[in-house]
Order: C-alpha cells, then sequence, then structure tokens
C-alpha cells in the first residue's frame, strides 16, 4: 500500500463524506486506504459511514480528540506514507499522488509535508497553512492579548504565524497545521504519532517540535492544491462551547510548554498565568460570571500538570 488516509469524524458526516468522495475522484496514480475513525458521533454519521464499503471505519467507544483518534485509525494503516486529513477538507487535484512522488524524491530527513491551503474551491488562500514554533512569549500573546491589542496583531502575526516563505515550490518550515500532514511511516514507527496527553490542540505542534529535535524536516509543497473550509469541523459556537474550546486551548498549551521547554521556562510561565488568565477572564465580556469562575477553577487544575 503507498498511501494510508485517516479522517477522524465527529458530527461532521457531510463534511466527512464529501472529503472521501474527492480523495476517490482525484486519486488516479497511488495504491491508498481510506481510515475513517468517528468519534462517538451522535449525529448519523456512524450509519452513513457504514454505507461506504470504499473505507475502513473504525468507531470508538468515546470522543477521544484529534490526536488519539489519528492515533487509533493508525493502527489499521499499512501504508508506506500516512496522510492525516481533516475532516472539512477538499481535494482540488491528485494531491495524494503529487505528496507521493515528492517525498520518494526527497532526502530520508523529511518526515513531513503539508501544502498551501484554500478556503474554498477558488483561488483564496487560508489565514495560515505553516508557522513557527513559538517561545514562550509568543504563546502568551497569542492566548491573551492580540485579541485586545488590534495594532500588535499584524506584528505578531507576521513574526510568529505567516512569516513569509520563499517563492519556491518547495520550503523548509518549521510546522504545519494539522489540517494535512503527510508523513512518512518509518518516522512514525521510530518517533511514535500523537501524544495521548492532548485532547484537541497543539498535538501536532507538540509532535512536529519532537520531530524536529530528532533531526527530521518538514516542509510546504505548494503544487498538491487542498481546500480547508476551515471552523466547519468545529463545534458549534455557542457560549457554553467557547468556553470549553478556552480551556482546551489553555491546557494543551500548559502541556506543550512543559513537554518543550526547560523546567525554568515552563516554571516562570506558569507563574506568568497565574496573574495574566485572571486578568484575560474578569475583563472578557464573553463568558459570564459562573463561566468565568468554572475557568478559573479547571486553570488552578491544569497548573497542577
Amino acid at each position: 500500500m503507498d498511501v494510508s488516509v485517516i479522517i477522524v469524524n465527529y458530527n461532521t458526516a457531510e463534511l466527512t463524506i464529501n472529503c472521501i468522495n474527492s480523495i476517490f475522484e482525484r486519486t488516479k496514480g497511488v495504491e491508498f486506504e481510506v481510515i475513517v475513525v468517528d468519534n462517538k458521533s451522535t449525529d448519523s454519521s456512524v450509519d452513513l459511514l457504514k454505507r461506504d464499503n470504499r473505507i475502513i471505519l473504525v468507531c470508538s467507544d468515546e470522543n477521544i480528540g484529534f490526536g488519539r483518534g489519528n492515533n487509533l485509525g493508525y493502527r489499521y494503516a499499512t501504508g508506506k506514507y500516512v496522510f492525516l486529513l481533516n475532516s472539512d477538507t477538499l481535494l482540488l487535484n491528485d494531491a495524494l499522488t503529487i505528496f507521493y512522488h515528492k517525498m520518494e524524491s526527497m532526502d530520508k530527513k523529511v518526515c513531513c509535508l503539508g501544502t498551501i491551503l484554500y478556503q474554498d474551491l477558488g483561488a483564496t488562500q487560508t489565514g495560515h497553512s505553516y508557522a513557527k514554533f513559538m517561545s514562550i512569549t509568543a504563546l502568551v500573546l497569542l492566548q491573551f492579548f492580540v485579541k485586545f491589542v488590534v495594532l500588535l496583531y499584524p506584528t505578531y502575526r507576521r513574526r510568529y504565524l505567516d512569516y513569509k516563505i520563499a517563492d519556491e515550490t518547495c520550503v523548509k518550515v518549521d510546522r504545519i497545521i494539522g489540517a494535512d500532514m503527510f508523513m512518512r511511516d518509518s518516522v512514525i514507527k521510530e518517533c511514535g504519532l500523537f501524544d495521548p496527553d492532548f485532547f484537541m490542540y497543539y498535538e501536532e505542534t507538540e509532535m512536529q517540535y519532537r520531530y524536529t529535535q530528532k533531526g527530521f524536516y518538514i516542509y510546504i509543497y505548494k503544487e498538491p492544491l487542498i481546500a480547508h473550509l476551515e471552523g466547519c469541523s468545529a463545534a458549534k459556537e455557542t457560549k457554553k462551547a467557547n468556553v470549553w474550546q478556552f480551556e482546551q486551548l489553555l491546557r494543551s498549551q500548559i502541556l506543550y510548554v512543559k513537554k518543550t521547554q526547560s523546567r525554568y521556562k515552563y516554571l516562570l510561565y506558569k507563574f506568568s498565568l497565574l496573574f495574566i488568565v485572571p486578568c484575560f477572564l474578569f475583563c472578557n465580556p464573553h463568558f459570564v460570571w459562573e463561566q468565568k469562575k468554572h475557568t478559573l477553577k479547571e486553570f488552578y487544575k491544569y497548573l497542577k500538570l
């Protein structure tokens, strides 16, 4: 098998089916399999996906999150390469074959390829497809200050997110986002896939940091064309969902710093959060009083990680 495609689905039946269809419609030059992991969906996902005999359907007994969902799907993968693909993506050309031949021609130290993602079926690029590994200062800016200090945002974004890459077709970057990750199975076997401590957010960042620390490289390759309908696979944005997502983001950020930075930097980061998080919460008009108290309580639990 050349490529194992893994898609994690959670209440996104229509998006996932459209993604699967685009893979089978566009892919012509490689042997591939599609593994779909359903994360205990509460919609009609399982019933609909069971009807598709083109895929390998793996049903989790609970919602285990993005990283662990991919880890579960990987157990069934037999490909030389593993392609992790979000359910809210669409292939616009024969991306699998293009990725495959490019990876075949590259140094074995190149562990992962991504591409420039598009917002829709047109030519508009998404907000970002790649990024730098962020310092503790950048993480604090991202989490708490950028939304409120609008004048700093363009400077922050240029410095830490969408740093300009060269005009070449294939360019080395620090990391790519988790929506499309074409990976060597040999590297996964050597270094592991996602850290199961993460439920969502930062899991692909920690994984790529781990790979680069072992001497591997990550590239953006611009020839594969993939649309990312960004945000469509996320939970419906309600105040309750926003609070939960913020709590998950905060927890994962703390875990990421713990796993990638020195103990001194980790303690310094947690100390700074003791002042920043309460101020951020009580100044945030989007959370009601009970939500602020709940998040603060959860935050103090996360500090014990």
